[in-house]
């Protein structure tokens, strides 16, 4: 048997602390069979059982007080899948991975989708990792081919494409050749962390000769930005001359392995915004407000207003303000409820930005994170 314990992040107040989850024989001996995931906050552990017996799950804190909810037992837990986004409008076939599955491939229309109703139809009932996102974009995509870890092994490529791939292994690089004009400007974008990857993404951009024309990697810094921007690269550069390149994507941190996917798009830059919200949950008391932070990364010369609205809140739910300015990367909104209708359970709220890009408006879902601290000691 296969068994989980699920921390509830939803629930966490602001301030949570790092749990500690163990399980533990009838001597009260860690077991072997125990794997980890998520954030240290809202860990979720899978135990394989290795026979019959009594085991306990042990729950302790690390740092400060904690109150945490947990769900435990024989629960389908989804721990990935690939690829990691398509084309929007595109059917395909997506491969989970997990445990206590009742199917490791689903069939995901996403027409009429977007990236969070993708995922949530790709999951369905089961747990899943906090951080896994599916990514839909506008752009057709191809997958990646092996080998292609030199130059000349390079999958070629046309400008304009995604690449649904992963540094399958320790120390591998994957390579791909794009014929480029001097004085066009071409993106490099990788997703990964975002998309909840352990991939540490370096990407590399070399001329015909092998030397370096451009690069950019997983950002180390510990702050609030890096953690929110820096960690998957956004590489823009114009080509001093005309001739084929090879742009180069690896681990910086030389690992590899099923975890390490990631979304490459190679192509004309392509003004466009991510967005994200702290925190990740809000305790709203009766009549009362909770503060939301607004954070914006602007991509590709992107300096225009995003507006951030409520999807569908409940007739006693409210908000104001939610504009990022032109320019800004920051802005706060307030939360508010009615207290003769105020809904005193847990429920759903999400946030949307809006912003005018060529002509067109380009809607994208705010998603909530929890800052924690990983092994290295960064923010994330």
């Amino acid at each position: 048997a296969c068994w989980v314990a699920f921390t509830e992040s939803q629930v966490l107040p602001r301030e949570a602390g790092r749990l500690v989850l163990d399980v533990v024989d009838a001597t009260g001996k860690p077991c072997d069979g125990v794997s980890r995931h998520g954030d240290p906050r809202a860990p979720v552990v899978v135990f394989e059982v290795p026979q019959d017996g009594a085991y306990a799950l042990r729950v302790a804190s690390a740092s400060r007080p904690s109150v945490y909810r947990i769900r435990f037992g024989e629960l389908p837990l989804v721990t990935g899948f690939s690829p990691l986004g398509a084309k929007a409008g595109e059917s395909l076939n997506v491969r989970l991975s997990g445990c206590n599955l009742p199917q490791r491939r689903v069939r995901l229309f996403t027409g009429g989708k977007n990236d969070a109703l993708c995922l949530e139809a790709l999951t369905g009932d089961a747990c899943v990792l906090p951080g896994l996102r599916f990514d839909l974009s506008e752009d057709g995509d191809v997958d990646e081919k092996e080998p292609n870890g030199t130059a000349e092994s390079a999958q070629a490529l046309e400008a304009g494409i995604v690449v649904n791939g992963a540094v399958a292994e320790a120390g591998d690089r994957d390579c791909f050749r794009v014929v480029c004009k001097k004085g066009e400007a071409l993106a490099v974008d990788v997703l990964a962390q975002s998309l909840g990857s352990a991939l540490h993404p370096r990407v590399t951009v070399r001329d015909g000769r092998g030397a370096v024309a451009a690069a950019a990697a997983y950002e180390t810094s510990s702050t609030v930005r890096a953690a929110l921007c820096g960690r998957d690269p956004s590489l823009l550069w114009t080509p001093a001359e005309d001739g084929v390149y090879v742009v180069e994507l690896s681990d910086a941190d030389g690992r590899g392995g099923e975890a390490f996917g990631y979304r490459l798009r190679i192509g004309p830059p392509q003004p466009d915004y991510r967005l994200w919200m702290t925190p990740a949950s809000l305790n709203i008391p009766s009549d009362g407000s909770a503060l939301v932070t607004l954070h914006l990364e602007r991509l590709h010369g992107f300096e225009g207003e995003v507006r951030v609205a409520l999807d569908f809140p409940p007739l006693s739910i409210s908000s104001e303000g939610g504009v990022i300015p032109a320019g800004a990367t920051t802005a706060k909104m307030t939360v508010s409820t009615e207290g003769v209708r105020y809904p005193r359970t847990v429920f759903g709220l999400s946030l949307t930005g809006a912003a005018t890009l060529g002509g067109r408006e380009v809607r994208h879902t705010a998603v909530p994170v929890v800052f924690g601290a990983s092994p290295e000691g960064l923010i994330e």
